[in-house]
């Protein structure tokens, strides 16, 4: 028996955290303006509760991104907290539902994390649970958590990982403070792929936003002060999950355009032998028509998974 689905990424970015941080994609014409004349009121702004939505764009990207979720069977979303996600589901039509969703940080504070949105006419839930990685060795605000789901496709369980990993000055040109930093997103998908590859099941597919893209240029610098080498990095969060054994499916392209980075993946891997995967990269050029509903595109692949007799048989 064949089976089919498609799974993506999308970080939604939180309304919220773009009037904190001024990102242009999640303001309004006020919110924009304000960008130009005073941008330090922006992020003043959210310490009030209320008042930054003066300043977002969050109720005209909301139908935007309710729609990027429907083009695919099931989405793992990032920068999504309690109450944007109950935004997102009063968008979405009654066969699509959230399957779960973890905050970082202090999970009574409704700090955004990371969720998973499926159709239920093609994937059943199975069950569901949180991966945490604690970068100070212990719970704490810096806490960061992935949501985990195990659906049924036809015959067949599909595990679902949605993380958004901690990122990093890719251009620090110390080169120690950049490997450090580097290095603490990489612990956090160590710990994520071990525990994720711990559940039983057919395929295992991991996406999100990995903060880093598939290279890196940086430009050290000499102790004088002036630019010394420019080196040219792998992306060591891509390699290890190759090391794994996960196929990385997402389509060539950027994925944050205004930064010019592919930075959001869509990485499967097989559980068992007698099944082949022949994965398809899927294009969303018909949702260009639409004005931006993010700061990230959105990215998936359609997974056709068989017995490999059948393929054989074929």
């Amino acid at each position: 028996m064949t089976s089919e689905v498609s799974i993506g990424s999308l970080n939604t970015l939180n309304p919220y955290a773009a009037v904190k941080f001024a990102e242009k994609e999640g303001l309004n014409s006020t919110g924009l303006k304000l960008l130009e004349t005073n941008p330090s009121h922006l992020k003043t702004s959210v310490r009030r509760a209320s008042e930054y939505k003066e300043y977002s764009n969050w109720e005209d990207r909301l139908p935007r991104i309710a729609q990027y979720i429907q083009t695919l069977n099931i989405t793992a979303v990032q920068e999504a907290d309690p109450q944007s996600i109950e935004d997102i589901k009063g968008q979405l039509s009654e066969n699509y539902a959230v399957a779960c969703s973890y905050s970082h940080g202090d999970p009574n504070k409704n700090r955004f994390g990371n969720a998973i949105f499926y159709n239920k006419e093609v994937a059943q839930l199975i069950s569901t649970s949180c991966i945490e990685f604690h970068p100070d060795g212990e719970p704490s605000s810096n806490t960061r958590r992935a949501a985990v789901a195990s659906f049924k496709v036809n015959n067949l369980v599909v595990n679902v990982l949605s993380a958004h990993l901690k990122g990093y000055y890719t251009r620090e040109p110390n080169l120690e403070t950049r490997k450090a930093r580097q290095e603490t997103g990489l612990k956090e998908l160590e710990l994520y792929t071990k525990n994720f590859l711990e559940l039983t099941g057919d395929v295992c597919v991991l996406a999100g936003d990995f903060n880093e893209p598939s290279s890196i240029t940086f430009t050290s610098k000499n102790s004088d002060g002036t630019p010394g080498e420019s080196i040219t990095e792998s992306s060591t969060r891509i390699a290890l999950l190759e090391k794994h054994g996960f196929e990385n499916l997402t389509v060539e392209g950027v994925t944050e355009p205004a930064k010019e980075r592919r930075i959001d993946y869509v990485f499967a891997r097989l559980a068992k032998t007698d099944l082949t995967l022949s994965p398809t990269n899927l294009r969303f050029d018909n949702l260009d028509m639409y004005p931006q509903a993010s700061d990230h595109s959105l990215t998936g692949a359609r997974l056709i998974i068989s017995n490999a007799s059948q393929k054989l048989e074929a």
